[in-house]
């Protein structure tokens, strides 16, 4: 009762931060527009270009900030179009009113309003259909519609003479023949063991929304009826070891998640049809005989994934604190890699001071920048994690 109050209070709060953001973002978009009228647009220099990079990095703050508040009220599915097509008028309308206030507007006038229009129209789409359903996810979390009582899912069980191919080739079914995109792998820790839930996703194409696939494999001993002897980490030839992996779908249209059903669909389908006929593969929990512990693992599991990922600030510290020795395993790690960070990040401002570019800066530009550190940082680590961890990996 008391979460949901502070859950409440909360929410309240944020709304009234990403307002004063969006009017902060939007009011330094108009401040910094003013250079389209000081410069000649046939003598444009160094400074202009970096003016002008200046004034793309604040659209994106600004497209989040919209994007983050339109979510909060769970409005996300119905505007997401509108962001699209009209958001990108916020900056063309600043110039517009600047070069309105100061002069008559000329024919390149016409034409730099005309083509900015495209640059930022494909930063928009681009964010919203790539990025925006991680970010409300991270920030402002969903709502959480039906799952499953027991988040019921797709099990597999293979013996480990065939698992070596089968289990790839589930991967190959889902990423190749049926399109999802991988998106990322989590570690979810439950009772001091680490579990890696794969995700999968694809766009549905008749709107605006995900169907997402959740994979998890573990490795289990079984009696040759089936009850479980252990959970271990892999095969062991002398025992009766089984590798069995769970596909749990569901979808997401931005502003909830719920359950998609797994019962005769496309990705039931194929992999019954694919894999070899005496692999074990169910979708009724009637039938299933998999072990009701595995059963159960996977209700925390999956429960545990989606608050840590879809959950609201308040769940996800809540939750996150109970796991403060897991997520703080190679703590030196993580704070090396944010000071790298933050010393490149100081070494250019460093850098611009010195050769006197800070100067044509004013306090407002340079608050915009200081502002603009955590989402730098930020969005760096998650470039050097998707380019060269996941290469690594």
């Amino acid at each position: 009762m008391a979460s949901g109050k502070i859950n409440k209070y909360f929410i309240l709060l944020m709304k009234v931060i990403f307002s004063l953001l969006t009017l902060l973002f939007a009011y330094f978009m108009y401040a910094l527009s003013r250079i389209f009228i000081v410069y000649d647009y046939k003598k444009i220099n160094y400074d202009f270009i970096i003016i002008l990079i200046l004034i793309f990095g604040l659209y994106f703050y600004l497209l989040t900030s919209i994007t983050i508040l339109i979510a909060f009220f769970k409005k996300f599915k119905k505007f997401k179009s509108y962001i699209i097509f009209f958001v990108p008028f916020i900056p063309i309308l600043s110039i517009s009113l600047w070069i309105y206030q100061s002069r008559e507007f000329s024919n390149i006038d016409f034409s730099l309003l005309s083509s900015l229009y495209m640059p930022f129209f494909i930063i928009t789409l681009f964010f919203v259909t790539k990025r925006s359903y991680d970010v409300i996810g991270y920030v402002v979390g969903k709502e959480i519609g039906f799952l499953g009582d027991d988040y019921f899912a797709i099990s597999v069980l293979l013996k480990p003479i065939e698992a070596g191919e089968a289990d790839l080739l589930i991967k190959h079914i889902i990423n190749n023949l049926l399109k999802y995109e991988f998106i990322k792998v989590s570690s979810i820790d439950i009772n001091n063991k680490k579990y890696k839930v794969l995700n999968f996703r694809k766009r549905k194409p008749t709107y605006w929304a995900y169907e997402n696939i959740l994979l998890t494999e573990l490795y289990i001993e079984v009696t040759d009826n089936f009850q479980l002897v252990n959970i271990v980490d892999g095969y062991d030839y002398e025992k009766n070891v089984y590798k069995c992996m769970y596909i749990y779908q569901y979808y997401d249209d931005g502003d909830k998640i719920a359950s998609l059903s797994s019962t005769d669909n496309a990705v039931y389908l194929a992999i019954k049809g694919i894999l070899p006929e005496d692999t074990l593969i169910y979708y009724h929990k009637d039938d299933n005989i998999t072990p009701r512990e595995i059963i159960s693992l996977h209700y925390e599991l999956f429960n545990k994934y989606f608050i840590i990922r879809y959950g609201t600030l308040i769940d996800k510290l809540e939750t996150k604190l109970k796991d403060s020795l897991i997520r703080l395993k190679e703590p030196y790690k993580k704070g090396l890699k944010y000071i790298i960070y933050l010393i490149i990040t100081i070494l250019i401002i460093i850098y611009l001071y010195i050769n006197k570019y800070l100067p044509i800066l004013n306090t407002e530009t340079i608050l915009l920048i200081i502002l603009g550190f955590p989402p730098f940082i930020h969005y760096s680590i998650k470039i050097y994690e998707r380019f060269v961890l996941k290469k690594k990996e």
